[in-house]
C-alpha cells in the first residue's frame, strides 16, 4: 500500500506506475492523478508552451527548408488528393459548398473525400471520425458502425 501525494489516498501498488529513480520503485502520484495532471498540462499551459516551441523550431531556416521540401514531395506524389482538397477549400470559400457539422456526432467538421475523382462531393466529418474513415477505408462502413 502507498499514499498518493496528490489525492492523499492510500492505494495498492498496482495503482502506481513504476519509477526506478524512486526509493520504493514507484511514482509518487497514482495513475489516475497522473492522468489528470497530464490532461491539464495538454489543455493548459503545456499546449501554449508546445505551440511556442513548435513555432520557434519551424522558424529555423534549415527546418523551414526541410518542411517545404517534404510538403512539395507529398504534393507531387499525391497530386489528385491535393487538387481535390484545394478545390473543396475554394468551393467553401466561394460559397459553392456549405460546410456543415459532422454527420456522425454533430461536432466541428472537416471535408472527407470518399472519391478524389469527384472533388466537390465531400462528406463532413469531425477530425476523429475523419481519421476513422481513412483507417477503415470506407465512410459508409464507418457510419454503419457508429
Amino acid at each position: 500500500m502507498k499514499t498518493c501525494t496528490k489525492c492523499l489516498t492510500e492505494k495498492s501498488l498496482d495503482k502506481f506506475s513504476k519509477d526506478r529513480s524512486k526509493k520504493d520503485g514507484f511514482q509518487t502520484h497514482c495513475k489516475s492523478c497522473k492522468n489528470m495532471i497530464r490532461k491539464e498540462w495538454r489543455h493548459g499551459i503545456g499546449k501554449e508552451k508546445q505551440l511556442a516551441h513548435s513555432r520557434s523550431y519551424r522558424s529555423i531556416p534549415e527546418i523551414k527548408e526541410k518542411i517545404s521540401l517534404r510538403i512539395r514531395a507529398y504534393s507531387k506524389a499525391n497530386r489528385k488528393i491535393r487538387n481535390a482538397q484545394q478545390q473543396a477549400y475554394r468551393a467553401v470559400q466561394k460559397g459553392l459548398i456549405n460546410k456543415t457539422e459532422c454527420i456522425v456526432c454533430g461536432g466541428e467538421s472537416e471535408a472527407h473525400h470518399p472519391d478524389y475523382d469527384r472533388p466537390l462531393d465531400v462528406v463532413w466529418l469531425c477530425h476523429h471520425h475523419h481519421k476513422e474513415a481513412h483507417t477503415i477505408g470506407d465512410i459508409y462502413e464507418t457510419l454503419q458502425q457508429v
